[in-house]
């Protein structure tokens, strides 16, 4: 619900839990009494009648009864003062609910429309699908149902409650952003420290990840035709399907979790009933018929007890249950489109052996096609321990030769090297791969990225001079 503090939801789970304790003990407190004091008035009637040993036998099954029933009347009075202290705060919250000023849910029902799909409520469509979530909205936080109509009445209240929880959502989010935001701010004021402690020249020494893009480049430099594709998408299956997997992980760690607290949670709440017939046996043997069929009866009672408390308890721990699995929902979505994205580059992979290399284009040649829009180099630091590297950036398009056919979808595609140079002199060198589809012919600019592991030196610039290393034209 927003911004409340106090969870009317919560508060009403719990009243009804202590009210339904009062009503079974009261029930059965009173019905062990009235069955007291029948037996003592049936004693006094046989002992005037001169039946000595039945009047005995009522009169022991009088006591019982009366046992029994101070022993409810105890637990009555225990139940009875807990519902006393929950109600002050309970009738606080009621009456606001009755008289319409308790908080709509706003946040819950933004999210619940979001969840839904239901993204505006401004068409009639949506407007009515928004107004039947407010319901199952209140339905789950326990709204009388006759108070539920009194928070829809105003005609423009299902527009007014989405906007107030997008807004509170979106402040949600932006003071998570914030956090994030200031968090990073403190680590990048932290990493420009290091930088300023180490300013002289240096080789570059590269981190693992670094190190791997860096070695993976190089890989691809002999490469020809399908072969570089095959890789670029062999690559990129391997990191979707790593995401995906960790997702699914997460997903299913979520779950466990989630499962263990339900488990435990019925463990601490959940009570085992009671075997009337044994405990009807014992008392029994130890005092005669009388005694075990009272001490029957209380077994039965109390299991009537446990019974409506376990019914609470489960209901309390589906509930959690239920949030938990629908928090972690994401986590599967997450996983399932990152499935999508690999079996998308896995179609792409497998229809490689039908792609048309042409090779009579010499890649000098090719290259005088490119247009270069952009390029640059910039040192990278990529962690606090002195991980640093070159990275080579190249915005490029192609044009399109005369002598290929019009509706012919082609790019081209290779590598180039990139020669990185200080003060006119080269310190080092990256392999720039094209992208995984090349470069369009005669269509938009893309991206290429390399990194070099040269001489690194502090507030000096660094320049960029690119020439092609292997090049070709083939099927997009």
């Amino acid at each position: 619900m927003g911004t409340n503090d106090q969870d009317y939801y919560s508060l009403r789970s719990e009243m009804d839990a202590r009210m339904a304790e009062v009503k079974s003990t009261g029930t059965i407190k009173r019905i062990f009494i009235g069955f007291a004091v029948v037996f003592f008035v049936l004693t006094l009637l046989f002992f005037a009648l001169g039946v000595a040993p039945f009047a005995v036998f009522l009169l022991l099954l009088g006591v019982i009864c009366l046992i029994v029933g101070i022993r409810q009347a105890s637990k009555y009075k225990a139940a009875k003062k807990k519902m006393r202290e929950l109600e002050p705060q309970y009738n606080a919250l009621n009456r606001q609910v009755m008289d319409g000023t308790y908080p709509f849910p706003s946040m819950e029902f933004y999210e619940a429309c979001a969840k839904a799909g239901v993204t505006s409520v401004d068409d009639p469509y949506s407007g009515e699908k928004a107004r039947n979530i407010a319901f199952d909205v209140m339905t789950a936080w326990k709204f009388p149902p006759e108070r539920m109509p009194g928070y829809l009445a105003d005609p423009t209240s299902v527009q007014r409650y989405f906007a107030e929880g997008k807004q509170l959502s979106e402040e949600r989010l932006a003071q998570k952003a914030a956090e994030a935001a200031a968090e990073a701010q403190l680590a990048a004021e932290l990493e420009e420290q290091r930088v300023a402690r180490n300013r002289a020249g240096r080789y570059a020494v590269l981190d693992v990840v670094a190190r791997e893009k860096f070695n993976f480049a190089g890989s691809l430099l002999p490469m020809y035709g399908s072969a570089k594709r095959a890789a670029m998408l062999a690559g990129e299956i391997k990191t979707v399907k790593k995401c995906a997997d960790d997702y699914q992980k997460r997903y299913d760690a979520a779950i466990e979790k989630a499962n263990k607290e339900l488990r435990e949670f019925n463990y601490t709440h959940v009570q085992k009933e009671k075997n009337w017939g044994i405990a009807g046996g014992i008392a029994e043997g130890i005092a005669g018929p009388a005694a075990g069929v009272a001490a029957a009866l209380d077994t039965m009672q109390q299991n009537q007890q446990i019974r409506a408390s376990n019914e609470a308890a489960y209901q309390v721990g589906a509930q959690l249950w239920e949030r938990k699995v629908n928090q972690a929902a994401h986590l599967s979505d997450l996983a399932e489109k990152e499935r999508e994205k690999q079996r998308e580059l896995e179609r792409e992979y497998a229809a490689l052996a039908k792609k048309i290399v042409v090779s009579a284009f010499p890649p000098a040649q090719l290259f005088e096609g490119l247009v270069i829009e952009e390029k640059t180099v910039a040192r990278k630091n990529t962690n606090s321990k002195g991980n640093e590297y070159l990275e080579v950036n190249v915005k490029v398009k192609s044009t399109r030769d005369a002598s290929l056919p019009a509706n012919a979808n082609v790019v081209v595609d290779g590598c180039l090297i990139a020669d990185i140079l200080l003060d006119g002199r080269q310190v080092s060198s990256a392999v720039v791969p094209l992208p995984v589809y090349g470069v369009p012919c005669g269509g938009k600019a893309v991206e290429a990225t390399g990194i070099g592991d040269g001489y690194i030196e502090a507030d000096k610039p660094l320049d960029v001079v690119l020439h092609p290393a292997n090049l070709w034209i083939m099927d997009r």
